[in-house]
């Protein structure tokens, strides 16, 4: 642990960063949990609307449907509490 504080959880994560047409794309590949692809894209509040439609339609475009929020939560909480065994 860090200052006598327990270990509460670890990631071993591995990031391949890059563009995508004018999309910054993140693959991440985190052991014992699996792959996620994030697809951000900067905007100011006016744009946000837009640049959310566009990011909808390349996950689209990739074939690949968006996790709901619960799924993430119920996938992290699983990890947090098996992540010893999971990285094993």
């Amino acid at each position: 642990g860090h200052l006598g504080m327990p270990v509460r959880i670890k990631w071993f994560r591995e990031r391949k960063t890059f563009t995508w047409k004018d999309v910054t794309v993140m693959l991440d590949h985190t052991r014992g949990y699996g792959h996620i692809l994030e697809i951000e894209k900067l905007s100011d509040d006016a744009g946000k609307d837009a640049a959310l439609m566009m990011i909808k339609q390349k996950f689209s475009e990739l074939g690949i449907l968006l996790t709901p929020k619960e799924e993430f939560d119920k996938r992290f909480k699983h990890y947090e509490q098996n992540w010893r065994k999971l990285t094993s």
